[in-house]
């Protein structure tokens, strides 16, 4: 047979092969949640779970089980938090610091959130340089 027969052979026989992808222990896992969900609502040990779904073709560890089931509800809600729900949400009021009366205790100088940054550039953060140095005042 030659180089390039070989070649047209083998590349019909991989072109021929079925493309069956396995599912995933966690993909299977979250087709059958609901029902997990609704046994351990019943009362359904994790034990008696684990080897039901052994016998099921599902093997996993009890501590495998445990972490499933965490990952699902986190998963779980974190899609329900991302769901609109524009009737039951009430608009959100506008956050404004709270207006104190009380001055600074005794002791106590304010914070220079500042203007400048320790390379002296200008921009947002809180002054080091000139605390850094200086007692504390507590």
């Amino acid at each position: 047979m030659s180089k390039q027969a070989w070649a047209t052979q083998a590349a019909g026989r991989v072109k021929a092969l079925p493309a069956a992808r396995t599912e995933t222990k966690a993909e299977r896992f979250r087709a059958i949640y609901p029902d997990i969900e609704a046994a351990l609502g019943r009362g359904v040990s994790q034990a008696a779970l684990v080897e039901t779904l052994a016998q099921s073709g599902l093997v996993m560890t009890l501590d495998e089980l445990r972490n499933a089931l965490y990952r699902e509800r986190k998963r779980l809600k974190k899609q329900a938090g991302k769901e609109p729900t524009h009737e039951t949400q009430a608009p959100k009021a506008p956050r404004t610091p709270a207006a104190t009366s009380d001055p600074a205790p005794v002791g106590h100088r304010p914070l220079d959130l500042g203007t400048r940054s320790n390379d002296g550039n200008t921009g947002a953060g809180f002054n080091w340089p000139t605390y850094r140095d200086q007692p504390t005042t507590w």
